[in-house]
């Protein structure tokens, strides 16, 4: 029987490539055959068509094992960044002038249908959104369009991101404060609503899958979209398929049969790492044992984590609902979730109030130096109450003048209307002193008024008479000045008012007097 191979058909082995590379190399030939005959004796591999290795592991007799690759034409693989379920990620160079550094992410497995299926979506959510001005990284090469053809490697290049990833900023940083924390959350709002608007789901959003930009705290890049699903292309999801995420275990994402479609879970998740940024805890299942949302178990509740003035009512109320078991229960979309947190978090940015008191008077200052109408309002008041003791003053005399009767009213300005140019009128009414001998028709009137200019305030006087069978009352005297006082002295002397009304009424009395008795 003969035990030579056919050439076209050799046991390849990874162990064995592992330990020829090792060692020494002799003759070409030679070596070669050690190579088949061991492989085929200590290494019992399945074999596979030699032409099927091209492009992939290729034998150099004198120096080592090479593997070629799509990208290798213009990207040049270095350090790894980090590995997924599915894929692995290197920083790479491209090979020209420009030496730009990116991130390459290829497959672990390139024969799994489902991941390269995944890994298309992924390339193309990251176009439509990065066009739209979403946060994510921008896609610079990739070969995802042959991902049906099992024979070739899927690679895609993406813009690479400085910075750590949000777990690890957080797991240094936290907690943050509440105005931080929501300064945080709200980019990364901004890139999933808009994501859905497409709508694109991302189903992973995790703090893994986010980068903090520079370290800055601002400014959130999400690099992984590998579970990415636009709702308008039905058939990308595996019947009975699930998701179980360490960071966020949702019932609808880790139960046979649940809805893997839902763009409330992507919610839900924003307010996890919301969650953890503000306590630094993973959240993990909405529920404990004990029927406890993550807010609220014991060493790990928003009172534990947060300072004493942060809204903590507040912001229970609102983890109560983004982290509702129903799904139905919690927030419906991204911008109600927002529409919450600003109302929460206005609390924080907000400062303690000035006593409107203290408001109402410095404005009240302010109009009364540049508002005269103000000015004459508050003016009023006091011209009122200086009227009304004027007033008592004078009512004093009535009855105890004999056959004269003295009346004292205060009216609407009916007498005297005009008053001197450059005073404002400040009391709405006049006090009037009416004095007549008894059975007779004649009449002596004193008017006044209170005025003012700028600041101060003047109390004016006029006299007024009716004489005989005439129902005309007469000026019988221009308007004059008969004290000035400060509008701020609420109590201003008021001596020589009182000597005015008594001089007036010894000169009426007399004026009376006379003539009744040349009649």
């Amino acid at each position: 029987m003969n035990t030579r191979h056919d050439p076209a058909e050799t046991v390849v082995c990874p162990h064995a490539v592992q330990e020829l590379a090792l060692k020494p190399q002799g003759p070409p030939a030679r070596e070669a055959e050690k190579f088949n005959a061991r492989s085929i004796r200590r290494h019992p591999c399945q074999r596979i068509d030699r032409n099927s290795l091209a492009g992939k592991t290729t034998f150099n007799s004198r120096k080592n094992i090479s593997m070629a690759h799509p990208w290798d034409a213009n990207w040049e693989v270095g350090e790894r960044l980090g590995k997924g379920g599915q894929g692995l990620t290197h920083l790479t160079t491209r090979k020209d002038s420009t030496a730009t550094t990116a991130a390459i992410k290829t497959l672990r497995n390139n024969k799994d249908a489902q991941a390269r299926g995944r890994m298309h979506r992924e390339v193309a959510s990251l176009e439509v959104l990065w066009s739209a001005g979403g946060a994510v990284p921008n896609v610079l090469d990739h070969n995802t369009h042959d991902y049906q053809d099992t024979t070739k490697e899927l690679f895609v290049v993406m813009e690479y991101v400085p910075g750590p990833t949000l777990r690890e900023a957080i797991t240094e940083n936290a907690p943050f404060s509440v105005a931080k924390a929501t300064t945080l959350i709200r980019g990364l709002c901004n890139t999933v609503n808009l994501a859905h608007t497409f709508p694109i789901l991302h189903r992973d959003l995790k703090p893994e899958n986010i980068i903090d930009r520079d370290g800055a705290h601002s400014d959130l890049v999400i690099v992984d979209y590998g579970l990415a699903f636009n709702t308008e292309n039905p058939d990308v999801t595996v019947t009975n398929e699930t998701f179980r995420n360490r960071f966020l275990d949702l019932p609808e994402t880790n139960t046979p049969g649940g809805n893997l479609r839902d763009p409330r879970s992507d919610i839900t998740a924003v307010c996890a790492i919301y969650y953890y940024a503000l306590t630094g805890h993973v959240p993990g299942q909405l529920q404990s044992g004990d029927g406890l949302p993550p807010h609220m178990r014991s060493g790990y509740s928003l009172k534990e984590s947060l300072q004493a003035d942060a809204p903590i009512g507040q912001l229970e109320i609102l983890f109560n609902r983004a982290f509702s078991p129903n799904v139905d229960n919690r927030f419906q979309t991204i911008v109600e979730f927002c529409d919450r947190l600003e109302l929460v978090t206005a609390v924080t940015h907000a400062t303690v109030p000035e006593d409107p008191i203290a408001v109402a008077e410095r404005a009240s200052a302010t109009l009364r130096h540049r508002d005269r109408t103000t000015q004459i309002q508050e003016f009023r008041q006091p011209a009122q109450q200086l009227m009304q003791t004027i007033q008592t003053y004078a009512q004093k005399y009535s009855g105890q003048l004999g056959r004269f009767a003295l009346a004292v009213t205060q009216n609407e300005n009916k007498l005297g209307k005009a008053i001197a140019e450059g005073l404002d009128r400040v009391h709405p009414h006049q006090l009037k002193l009416q004095l007549n001998a008894a059975h007779y028709n004649h009449l002596r009137i004193l008017v006044l008024t209170v005025a003012s200019q700028g600041e101060q305030c003047v109390i004016l006087r006029q006299a007024f008479a009716r004489e005989g069978a005439s129902n005309k009352i007469e000026p019988a005297s221009d308007w004059s000045e008969l004290l000035w006082y400060d509008a701020s002295d609420q109590s201003p002397t008021l001596d020589a008012v009182h000597r005015d009304i008594q001089a007036w009424m010894n000169q009426a009395i007399q004026d009376l007097t006379d003539h009744v008795l040349t009649q």
